[in-house]
């Protein structure tokens, strides 16, 4: 004959300590796990744009017989450049004018949720380096003053400004998170910098940055687009001293 013995559970207070534990501890790593899949989304999306736009640009110089270095993009609108060099070459859901980061570009927002601002203008930190070493050139005089705006006014020492937004509409809308910014740059720009890139060295305070230097100026200055540059010499990957969070 078997007699079955009463087997002792889980008390109240042990069940409440096993739960407070797991909740600890999900709330340790459950952050952390959400940042590193952000991460890994954002790397994939940048990897991705830069590829889509690099296409975009080539084929649109291809069919034009036109280098990007030479689009004109003083003298229009960022509409207007959109529409008369990518239009074609990138599909976009919709678009919006004057809308964005800096409300002043135009604005194209891609099938997977994410955007494109485009922003005509010339870099006024390379643009004064570039008159700059024009005037030491030449020598400095009214005359030659005038030659040089134009010449750093040309189409080779002017850029547009691309600016990726990882999220749509969604927040933070901050540079450095979930704004990168890139350029398609004219002729003249160091090593391969023509066309769709990253920031050009020109543009930071060193003419030959070191990723040091590059890190310093993410930090200080991450809206012209040194986190960016960051992130292409890291391979898209967001190392453990990038200095903003991605969520």
């Amino acid at each position: 004959m078997f007699i079955l013995k009463n087997k002792k559970g889980f008390t109240l207070s042990e069940v409440l300590i096993t739960m407070t534990i797991i909740g600890v501890v999900a709330a340790l790593t459950i952050p952390t796990l959400n940042a590193h899949h952000q991460k890994v989304e954002y790397s994939t999306k940048l990897k991705k744009i830069y590829n889509v736009m690099n296409a975009a640009v080539s084929n649109a110089e291809r069919d034009f017989n036109l280098p990007a270095s030479k689009w004109a993009n003083l003298n229009v609108s960022s509409e207007e450049y959109f529409n008369a060099y990518l239009k074609d070459y990138l599909l976009a859901s919709y678009s919006l004018k004057n809308q964005g980061a800096t409300q002043n570009g135009y604005r194209i927002y891609l099938n997977d949720g994410t955007s494109v601002e485009f922003l005509t203008y010339a870099l006024s930190m390379v643009y004064t380096a570039c008159k700059d070493e024009c005037l030491q050139n030449l020598g400095d005089s009214p005359t030659n003053e005038l030659r040089c705006v134009a010449q750093c006014n040309a189409g080779g020492k002017s850029c547009t400004g691309v600016i990726y937004d990882l999220n749509g509409d969604k927040g933070p809308n901050e540079h450095g998170r979930d704004l990168q910014r890139f350029y398609i740059c004219g002729e003249g720009w160091q090593a391969g910098q023509d066309g769709f890139d990253v920031a050009p060295n020109e543009q930071f305070s060193s003419s030959n940055p070191t990723r040091n230097d590059i890190l310093a100026e993410c930090k200080s200055e991450p809206q012209y687009g040194a986190c960016t540059k960051l992130l292409k010499i890291d391979g898209w990957q967001f190392k453990d001293d990038y200095p903003y969070r991605v969520q």
